[in-house]
Parts: C-alpha cells; structure tokens; sequence
C-alpha cells in the first residue's frame, strides 16, 4: 500500500486475491469430485470424491472471508462517497444467494464496481 492509495483501493486488491483462492478451490472441488464420480470405482474414485469434498467445503470459508470484505470495500466505496449504495447489500445478498451455487456473484460484483470507479477517478 502506498500512502496515496485510498483505503477502498487496497482492501479491493484484498478481495480479488481471496476471490480467487475462492473460485480456485470452489471450481477445484467439483472438478475432483466429478472425476471421482465419473472414475471406475475404487480407491482412486473414492480418494478424489473425498479431496473434491473437503476443497468444495473449504472454499466456503474463503467465501466468509470474501464476504468480509467485499463488505469492507463496499463500506469505504460508501464512506468516501463514492458509489451510493450501502454495505449491507452485500450481507443481504450473501445470506439470500447459496454460496455453493451463485457465492461467486457478489464479491464479483464489488470487483467490477471497483474496476469501474478506478477507471472514472484515476486510482490505480
């Protein structure tokens, strides 16, 4: 972080590395799995299906963790008075949206908007 990046910038850059630790190991997870399922059965199948599953639910601790701070970039998008809507649509669509199906919309969606409002002020 240097000292003229905004608060919202850094903790953007934040997100996007644990956005993608969290589509690496959500995509990972049922990637192995369904190699595991579509594998002739055996101890290979049933390793495979197990390590798809233990990625698949770990990558929703790191979608807790996105969460957050989608949530904290948002808030700072906020407070500096640059983008209207509040934090708390980020709460509300984490909790509406299965994080198992669509986790991958909303910090995405924060990203984007990140995306756009350095393109309009200039902060990269």
């Amino acid at each position: 972080m240097t000292p003229d990046e905004p608060v919202w910038s850094t903790l953007a850059r934040i997100l996007r590395r644990w956005y993608f630790v969290y589509l690496a190991s959500w995509l990972g997870g049922i990637a192995l799995f369904l190699i595991g399922v579509t594998t002739e059965k055996g101890l290979v199948a049933y390793a495979l299906m197990i390590l798809g599953g233990i990625l698949f639910v770990g990558s929703l601790v790191v979608y807790v963790i996105c969460m957050v701070y989608a949530y904290r970039v948002q808030a700072a998008l906020n407070s500096a008075g640059l983008y209207k809507p509040g934090a708390w649509q980020v709460i509300v669509a984490a909790l509406i949206l299965n994080p198992a199906i669509l986790g991958f919309y909303v910090p995405l969606s924060v990203l984007l908007v990140t995306h756009r409002i350095r393109q309009d002020t200039g902060v990269w």
